[in-house]
């Protein structure tokens, strides 16, 4: 009998250790994107030159930290993704394909340090929901047949992937900061494959390099 109440008593101790320990916490998250997505397979690439530009990503983000080592994070983010395309050796023709996306990414989150700094590792998956696109023109007349095209309603409106990420966090009484980078590449294609004329590419994957950062505000005390 006395047996069973040490262990009782152990297992009292280590729910209500875990139960101090751990931490959930809300903010907002923001940064930038540089994204492009890989090709391959298709009779026309001879004369696509793939280009990066400069994106922009935000939204808000929950973490729940289970002890001070390990937890998870979401965000649910407003992002934009798409590709660049120069179309001439000179690259003064360019067109680029702008897809808004709604995306959430899910990853575990682990903490490497003590004290209030603290280096961090993210691991996880993603899915995404196409919102929107549009295309614009560089120096370009006449070239929409030699391009390219996306569209919510004609291709691939879902997206998802892994997520890889690192970075710097510094906690303040008021909460804390973070800063990573990340790095999103897609199993789905954007673009459907016509594998008879092969016009399109048999794999159009998002991938998606950025830099983001996040301010978290505790919702618990420890």
């Amino acid at each position: 009998m006395k047996k069973h109440i040490f262990f009782f008593i152990l297992f009292l101790c280590l729910v209500t250790s875990n139960l101090v320990q751990a931490q959930s916490s809300i903010g907002v998250k923001g940064g930038v994107n540089i994204p492009s997505v890989f090709f391959d397979d298709f009779l026309i690439n001879s004369r696509i030159r793939s280009e990066y530009f400069i994106s922009n990503h935000f939204g808000i983000t929950f973490r729940h930290m289970q002890n001070n080592i390990v937890g998870i994070q979401a965000d649910l983010l407003y992002t934009v993704k798409g590709w660049q395309e120069a179309l001439n050796n000179e690259a003064t023709n360019s067109v680029r394909t702008e897809i808004t996306y709604l995306e959430l990414p899910i990853y575990s989150h682990i903490s490497i340090g003590k004290g209030n700094f603290k280096a961090f590792i993210d691991l996880g998956v993603y899915v995404a929901y196409a919102l929107d696109s549009k295309k614009s023109f560089k120096n370009t007349i006449d070239i929409e047949n030699e391009t390219f095209t996306y569209s919510v309603e004609e291709n691939n409106r879902g997206d998802f992937g892994l997520h890889v990420g690192a970075g710097l966090s510094y906690t303040f009484p008021f909460g804390t900061i973070q800063a990573e980078g990340n790095f999103k590449t897609a199993f789905a294609n954007i673009l459907k494959p016509n594998p008879v004329l092969r016009d399109q590419p048999a794999k159009s994957y998002n991938q998606v390099p950025g830099i983001s950062v996040s301010f978290l505000y505790p919702l618990n005390k420890k």
